[in-house]
């Protein structure tokens, strides 16, 4: 029984160690585009209230645009 759990676990490493040409890579690029999703959610996290203040002066002037070109309609 000792031989065959020493044959399972050589297969499962030759196994890893085998297809690691396919997913190391893949790994590496997916921890390297979730660091840089940190890097720039840190960004935003700095400018926060400018892109808040941006957003309501926009839908303000989207609201005024609107209000302007329903009454030019009717």
């Amino acid at each position: 029984m000792n031989g065959y759990k020493k044959t399972l676990i050589g297969s499962i490493t030759s196994l890893i160690l085998g297809t690691s040409c396919c997913w190391l890579a893949s790994l590496g690029v997916g921890l390297g585009s979730i660091t840089s999703l940190v890097v720039i959610g840190h960004f935003i996290k700095e400018i926060q209230f400018i892109l808040f203040a941006l957003a309501i002066i926009l839908a303000g002037i989207s609201f005024y645009n609107y209000w302007n070109n329903r009454k030019k309609s009717l």
